[in-house]
């Protein structure tokens, strides 16, 4: 076993066994780790972070070891050890604090950065715990929050127990007498394009269903959200999709969009978010429900993406076609997210960029109002613990 020197004046790092140390000036007591400053995966780096909490009687000091092992692991998860020691001890010694529910894994680089107060409030991190989401690697990070210094954890995490964010998506498309077969074409294989961007399978992130309407006679649900959980499965579903033709009743495929994602079997988990891909040429014939059908929409927690195609709409009636979708999507005229303007069909691909961007933040959380123009979906918590104050509010920690 070997000793590792704890400084309460001055902190000197120096490489004995290739592990961070602390140098005594005043204090001449040694304290003595129970567990290596070296074990199988290498330094444990202990003594990276401290805090000392003087007080009568015994001190309490707080250690850091980021690569320390926990129980079998291969890789270090890092931990915490708590050294108790009076001027008059001979030998102090030091023992494990670090938290076991849920259990630390292997990376988790706790002890890394830690905060800590007087009274024996800790928030200790875990900044490296992985994540998988769409076969990607994310570091979401992962807190703790003692109590007694280490006596007693319970899990302060954000998302607790980590579940990769879903989405449910419908698009509506429109089938209306406006349109040609030709240009029905590729706006189905627009919206092929856009499914193929994300993650389809049958534990997926994403599930897909489609709504064509026209006259309120005609409007079908094509496939529902869910139904298919492969790509090919959707995209040999899509080349059954013919044109219906008929009048544009807009309001009535948003009034009816609300039972396809009550049909939906994620619809009341709080983790999938439900979004509309609206994409059509023209006003609503229905305008007189428009309004309200789309807050009914909104109010539902479905975030709703708005396309319109021009190139049918005489010059003096687009600005009123374009608020309209304004209307739809935002609940008033004049605000542009959400809203997406092209002049022909063959333009549709210059917003499929932007498209998948909206949806994405809305997996990161957003309301895709904010388009996403990074990879990181998400921040590794804990980085910043040693800056953080730990407060008691109602029997609960937060952070300041």
């Amino acid at each position: 076993m070997e000793s590792t020197f704890l400084n309460v004046f001055i902190i000197s790092i120096i490489s004995t066994a290739s592990a961070f140390n602390i140098i005594p000036t005043n204090l001449t007591k040694s304290v003595t780790s129970n567990t290596s400053a070296v074990n199988s995966t290498g330094p444990t780096y202990f003594g990276t972070s401290f805090f000392l909490n003087p007080s009568p009687g015994n001190h309490q000091l707080l250690v850091g070891s980021p690569h320390s092992n926990s129980g079998s692991q291969t890789k270090p998860s890092g931990g915490l050890s708590l050294c108790e020691f009076s001027l008059t001890d001979s030998v102090p010694s030091c023992r494990s604090i670090s938290p076991t529910t849920p259990a630390l894994t292997a990376g988790d680089a706790v002890g890394l950065t830690f905060a800590a107060q007087a009274d024996g409030n800790i928030t200790a991190c875990a900044p490296l715990r992985p994540s998988y989401c769409d076969g990607e690697l994310e570091h979401l990070g992962y807190c703790y929050a003692g109590t007694q210094f280490g006596k007693t954890w319970m899990s302060i995490s954000r998302i607790d127990p980590f579940e990769c964010p879903k989405v449910d998506i419908l698009f509506l498309l429109d089938g209306s007498g406006s349109i040609v077969e030709s240009d029905f074409e590729i706006m189905k294989e627009w919206i092929e394009n856009i499914t193929l961007s994300f993650d389809i399978s049958s534990n997926g992130s994403v599930a897909v269903g489609l709504m064509q309407f026209s006259h309120f006679s005609l409007t079908k649900t094509e496939f529902q959200i869910g139904m298919f959980t492969t790509k090919e499965e959707i995209m040999a579903a899509m080349k059954n999709v013919t044109i219906k033709k008929g009048n544009t009743y807009t309001a009535d495929a948003l009034r009816r969009s609300i039972a396809v994602f009550q049909n939906s079997s994620r619809y009341n988990d709080t983790n999938t978010r439900k979004v509309i891909v609206l994409l059509t040429d023209g006003e609503a014939t229905d305008t007189v429900n428009l309004t309200s059908s789309a807050a009914l929409v909104r109010n539902q927690g479905i975030t709703i993406t708005a396309v319109l195609i021009t190139d049918k709409i005489l010059p003096t009636q687009k600005p009123a076609a374009v608020a309209q979708m304004q209307l739809i999507v935002n609940g008033a005229a004049g605000n542009p997210n959400g809203v997406f303007v092209v002049g022909t069909t063959a333009s549709l691909d210059s917003v499929i960029r932007a498209i998948t961007q909206r949806i994405q933040s809305t997996l990161e959380g957003g309301s895709g109002n904010t388009q996403s123009n990074s990879g990181v979906k998400y921040s590794e918590t804990g980085f910043s613990a040693v800056n953080s104050q730990v407060r008691q509010k109602s029997g609960r920690f937060t952070f300041a």
